[in-house]
């Protein structure tokens, strides 16, 4: 039997981020094996729950066949653990997956050097620069820049890599077809020029909150080590910090001002064991030796012009990304449109401008009724958020609310004058 199908069905099955995958293959052996086991053979394994066993023990594989065909016309790739090309980085680690679904050019995992860069979506002035310089000089230096595709750090770092004339690597926390955060969409099609996108998720898996802690550990799992460039004490950047940690991954970070809220973690990894480093040489020359015949320092050395960032267009698309483009209906960004409360319902990460479709005295009566309506999601997200400080959509859903639920509470916070919006996705907690 087709060992693919019988992994997709498995992984149907089982939630991202198990240890189920790394036990049963001790137990059984292979993927085959799994599929074939009967009742007696799971009955009193401790480590499965009663849900588990009755999953395994479900042998219907139609809807893997259905996302093997979803895949095959939208020429999105399945790996699995039986896979030569599957990550042996990722491999190593007790919750690796065991099928990931890919578009693009994936790297020569086996011989060349993959770093992660993560950072926060509310990056400084100094925290661009760095993660734009980062990117762009490990790659002039022959590694791989991994990272999530999210804006503000993570995307920085990938599009310096992009911008070096090398390829990158994003980890989605979604389904390869929900291409998350939406307002990144065009830079995720630059990626597959080169590049590749990465998830573990099936197709049309939703961008939930509790997705992305999991994807996390992918982003450090297949690097050989991790760069922190901001982020704060309890930014996602420190569970991947984290992760990479316990994956025997060396970690990186970038010291920032005291005093700067986006560098209290970073400064945190650095004052318990993280290497300071301030530019991609720093990082390079950790991995010299092993990668001898990769590494080149002398070009790593060039510093980037930052108003490249400026100018960085969409370009015309071809062969298999056309295809992949129309199986997810995706379209170019166009001139802005007005918002209006029935596009707020249709584009829910779309709506920083959605205030501005009501009247003077439609928002006086809403600012006077809104308080009162203030649903208990409303009110949970709202304490979320600290007086004074920004926060991107991404953060919050990130923080385990449904991307709906915090599109739709931050029209009404803002209409009760809880919150303000900045450009860009953008919310400051006011009172």
């Amino acid at each position: 039997m087709d060992k693919t199908l019988l992994w997709v069905w498995l992984s149907l099955h089982m939630k991202q981020g198990t240890h189920v995958y790394h036990y049963l293959l001790e137990e059984f052996g292979d993927i085959e094996a799994i599929y074939n086991c009967e009742d007696n053979d799971v009955k009193d394994l401790p480590w499965l729950y009663d849900n588990q066993k009755s999953k395994i023990l479900d042998k219907t594989l139609d809807r893997a066949k259905e996302v093997i065909r979803w895949c095959e016309r939208a020429s999105v790739k399945i790996l699995t653990l039986d896979d030569d090309e599957y990550p042996e980085t990722l491999r190593s680690i007790d919750t690796r997956p065991g099928v990931l679904y890919y578009i693009g050019t994936l790297p020569d995992f086996k011989n060349d050097l993959c770093i992660g860069v993560v950072g926060t979506r509310e990056m400084t002035t100094f925290g661009e620069r760095s993660a734009f310089e980062i990117g762009y000089g490990l790659t002039k230096g022959g590694a791989i820049v991994v990272s999530g595709g999210a804006l503000g750090i993570d995307c920085t770092a990938q599009k310096g890599a992009l911008i070096a004339g090398g390829a990158t690597v994003s980890i989605l926390g979604s389904g390869i077809d929900v291409l998350y955060p939406y307002q990144n969409k065009d830079f995720f099609i630059k990626v597959l020029e080169k590049g590749a996108i990465i998830t573990e998720y099936p197709p049309h898996s939703p961008p939930n909150g509790y997705h992305f802690p999991v994807r996390n550990r992918l982003i450090s799992g297949i690097s050989r080590g991790l760069v922190v460039v901001e982020g704060d004490r309890n930014s996602g950047s420190m569970i991947t910090a984290d992760k990479a940690t316990k994956q025997g991954r060396m970690l990186f970070s970038v010291p920032g001002q005291p005093g700067v809220f986006q560098a209290t973690g970073t400064n945190e990894l650095i004052r318990t064991g993280a290497k300071a480093v301030s530019c991609a040489i720093d990082i390079l020359e950790e991995y010299l030796e092993e990668y001898s015949d990769k590494i080149k320092i002398t070009p790593s050395k060039e510093k980037p012009d930052l108003s490249l960032l400026k100018k960085y267009d969409e370009e015309e698309k071809h062969g298999f990304i056309k295809n992949f483009l129309d199986a997810i209906g995706f379209k170019p960004k166009s001139s802005k449109r007005k918002s209006n409360q029935k596009k707020i319902q249709a584009e829910p990460l779309d709506n920083e401008n959605a205030i501005d479709s009501f009247s003077t005295a439609e928002k006086e009566a809403i600012v006077n009724e809104c308080e009162s309506y203030l649903s208990e999601d409303n009110r949970q997200i709202l304490n979320k958020m600290e007086i004074g400080k920004r926060y991107h959509t991404d953060t919050l859903v990130e923080m385990g609310f449904e991307t709906q639920t915090v599109s739709t509470s931050m029209v009404l916070l803002e209409m009760s004058q809880f919150v303000q919006s900045f450009p860009g996705g953008f919310y400051e907690r006011i009172k």
